[in-house]
């Protein structure tokens, strides 16, 4: 399973690829232990953080997105996940 994280999609008009951007993603499985490194989106548009074409074991992950460059401004990044054969579920947790 993997996920892309990226700002240049057209629901996120007006593109936000702000050179003051430091969008950073993190990936945590159910037991809050990072999977992979960090995942930086930036202003380059895109990043990617899980593992490419691995099977993970059944349970609840949690991503982590933030722009450590601001405050108070939210990270306005579209995700997209992928699973490498049963699809999973993806929920918003406030």
């Amino acid at each position: 399973m993997y996920i892309v994280g990226e700002t240049w999609a057209n629901r996120n008009y007006p593109r936000n690829c702000n050179p003051g951007n430091n969008n950073v993603m993190y990936l945590f499985d159910s037991n809050n232990k990072r999977v992979g490194s960090y995942a930086f989106v930036g202003w380059s548009g895109f990043g990617m953080t899980g593992k490419v074409g691995e099977k993970m074991p059944k349970g609840d992950y949690t991503v982590y997105l933030v722009n450590q460059s601001y405050r108070t401004q939210v990270a306005k990044v579209s995700l997209n996940f992928y699973w490498a054969d049963q699809a999973g579920t993806a929920a918003v947790k406030a």
